[in-house]
């Protein structure tokens, strides 16, 4: 018995559940539900094939099919694997529950477009060194009381960006007003070359970041590459 249409037909539902989640505001079910999607189209397409697949990442359920696969797609799949949990559970944040962390730009965001060289009329994705480049010069323009740093983590600062690729952004203030998941909302990331999200944390916050998530303060400080100021 084939039961990749089943499978398939369950990813389209999600996917519609998505969208009206999306549409009442219900922005970290939306998430989880796209997500939910993207794995059920992907376990369709295993079957299909011949073989089963088991698990809930998506990035590894499109690595470990028999085809090649475009790495634009699995580079979109880490960022729907990073909403598996947290869109579902309070401990992935500092603090509130997701539904207070997952912004409307977030479940519903524009799709990534090429940009025209000036000296060409070619369509292209720009490069990591242009990216890094016009984030410096975005951060110049940033109208941001109390600006102590911004750099650049994930794909871009390791180099490993390719096509459709996200800029994950970090930055650093003295002291922020505003509670943690609204802050990212008062970032013009629009001006930016490429789709991108960003964390912003007080410094107090930064430098006790270890002590809630040792992990993720790790890695930040392991992979952040600083095109203004800059933090230890």
């Amino acid at each position: 018995m084939n039961r990749a249409p089943g499978w398939l037909q369950q990813a389209e539902s999600d996917l519609e559940i998505a969208r009206i989640t999306a549409q009442a505001g219900r922005h970290e079910w939306a998430c989880f539900a796209a997500q939910q999607a993207a794995e059920k189209a992907v376990k369709a397409l295993h079957l299909h094939l011949g073989q089963e697949a088991w698990g809930h990442l998506v990035t590894r359920l499109l690595t470990e099919l028999p085809i090649t696969v475009p790495s634009m797609l699995v580079e979109k799949a880490r960022s729907l694997d990073t909403l598996y949990a947290p869109t579902r559970f309070s401990d992935a944040f500092p603090a509130g529950a997701p539904d207070e962390h997952t912004a409307p730009c977030r479940a519903g965001r524009r799709s990534p477009m090429l940009v025209r060289s000036l000296r060409s009329s070619v369509l292209r994705w720009p490069g990591r060194a242009e990216v890094l480049q016009a984030l410096a010069a975005w951060t110049q323009r940033l109208e941001l009381p109390g600006l102590a740093a911004v750099g650049a983590f994930s794909s871009y600062a390791r180099g490993e960006a390719g096509v459709g690729s996200d800029l994950d952004v970090l930055v650093i203030v003295e002291e922020r007003a505003l509670p943690f998941e609204r802050r990212m909302a008062q970032l013009p990331l629009d001006e930016l070359p490429v789709l991108a999200e960003a964390l912003v944390y007080t410094r107090e916050e930064w430098e006790r970041l270890g002590e809630r998530s040792s992990g993720l303060a790790e890695t930040l400080r392991r992979e952040t590459v600083w095109v203004r100021g800059g933090v230890d």
